[in-house]
């Protein structure tokens, strides 16, 4: 069990620009297969953004945008 508090900070701002967080969270995340990732602050807006962040969760579920949309139906 991998349990990760503030963890907006994972966040990226881009697939070329991954920070020191989000690289640890995609490594943690290959690591369990029970992940939680706890914030309490709102994501920006940016779908692709948020679709990144989400990622760390499910690669699978998050890949892309269309994934992200479908998802959130």
């Amino acid at each position: 069990l991998v349990i990760v508090d503030e963890a907006h900070r994972m966040s990226s701002s881009g697939d070329d620009r991954k920070t020191y967080a989000y690289r640890l969270g995609e490594s943690l995340s290959k690591m369990t297969d029970h992940y939680l990732l706890m914030t309490a602050t709102p994501h920006k807006g940016d779908p692709d953004h948020f679709r990144r962040f989400l990622s760390l969760l499910d690669p699978d579920v998050y890949g892309s945008i269309q994934s992200l949309q479908h998802a959130l139906r």
